[in-house]
């Protein structure tokens, strides 16, 4: 599985108390911009997984920590995959990433994916067209 990055800042991860936990809402990935190993994801990537997954997108802490909520609301819009869940209350690593994000401490997210269809670009990285979302974790950049 691989896994891509972006920044709260670009992200645009917002926060709130909620009564279920804390819920959080922004980008998971953005169009069409190239990542440290020159991947650009386009516009679309994510429709198939959208559409046909049978199992939830996990959110995860870190990729390899435990799941920490779960995602109420995941579409692709005219800047990217919108992303919008809840931390489970009362779960220790989720309040503690609930307090790291409103600290500032943490500042991004981060998708765990196999690529399914792509082409190779003359700048050595990929365009990614069709993307198997497998999770999206709450990570520090």
């Amino acid at each position: 599985m691989e896994r891509k990055s972006i920044s709260l800042e670009r992200s645009l991860l917002d926060l709130r108390r909620v009564d279920t936990g804390t819920e959080i809402e922004g980008y998971a990935s953005v169009w069409d911009t190239p990542d440290a190993y020159g991947d650009v994801i386009r516009r679309g990537a994510f429709a198939r997984t959208l559409r046909e997954r049978e199992r939830p997108v996990r959110m995860r802490w870190q990729h390899f920590g435990p799941v920490i909520g779960r995602w109420l609301e995941l579409r692709e819009d005219d800047i990217g995959l919108y992303v919008r869940g809840v931390l489970i209350k009362g779960h220790s690593v989720a309040d503690d990433a609930a307090a790291a994000i409103a600290a500032g401490a943490v500042d991004g997210l981060s998708i765990g994916f196999f690529a399914r269809s792509w082409r190779d670009l003359p700048s050595g990285g990929r365009e990614l067209t069709d993307i198997d979302l497998v999770e999206i974790s709450v990570v520090e950049e």
